[in-house]
């Protein structure tokens, strides 16, 4: 396909950068729901992942189920409709490769970034790929790495009661990624609710760290 013809199929066939050779390196999702990524370009295939909306990253392993101008040209509207909501595009999702509706994918970039856990896990949840696919989210899961290593290593200074102290933070750390989670259930709200509880885990762990302190310059 030559460049004059992709262009003209891009206003045609938007939100989706057309197509398999042309098309962009990566896609993005673009709904407001979590999106269908099946093993066949079939709906009734067996469920790979269910995709998040904001996600970013998505490889773009080639298209399928254009039409050419010329075809379009001679469809009728409701044709073209058809057309355009049947095709697929082969991705790769942090490793997983499946087959998403091309209607709902826009261009998107590469995240160069990785969280502090793997993003190629077996099953993951539907919040770590959501994660794994923003930076705002990816920036934010190493800033609470990062402040949970310094609540340990404190902890690990207390004269007494040490291993109860990092036992109560890792159990408390485990209970938090429970309820950051259970963000998958906020229609339209995903990215928003992850990023509320990233942040009041980050000024939690860091508002413990300065208690101690401020207990001793009480007592003196």
């Amino acid at each position: 396909m030559n460049k004059v013809l992709f262009l003209l199929s891009l206003s045609l066939f938007t939100p989706l950068t057309m197509a398999t050779a042309d098309g962009p390196d990566y896609f993005r999702i673009s709904s407001d729901n979590s999106i269908q990524m099946f093993e066949k370009m079939q709906d009734d295939s067996k469920l790979v992942l269910l995709v998040p909306p904001d996600t970013n990253g998505i490889k773009n392993l080639g298209c399928t189920g254009f039409v050419s101008l010329s075809e379009w040209q001679e469809m009728t509207e409701q044709e073209r409709k058809t057309s355009k909501d049947s095709a697929w595009c082969h991705v790769s999702v942090h490793g997983q490769t499946g087959w998403i509706l091309s209607k709902y994918l826009k261009e998107g970039n590469h995240i160069s970034e990785k969280p502090s856990f793997s993003c190629n896990t077996a099953h993951p949840h539907e919040i770590e790929i959501l994660i794994c696919g923003n930076t705002e989210l990816i920036l934010l899961d190493n800033k609470l790495a990062s402040v949970y290593q310094d609540a340990i290593a404190a902890a690990k200074t207390k004269p007494e009661g040490s291993e109860k102290a990092i036992r109560e933070l890792k159990q408390k750390q485990i209970s938090w990624i429970k309820v950051r989670n259970e963000c998958w259930k906020e229609i339209g709200a995903k990215l928003n609710c992850s990023i509320s509880k990233y942040k009041q885990r980050i000024e939690a762990l860091q508002s413990e760290q300065v208690k101690p302190n401020n207990v001793t310059s009480n007592k003196n």
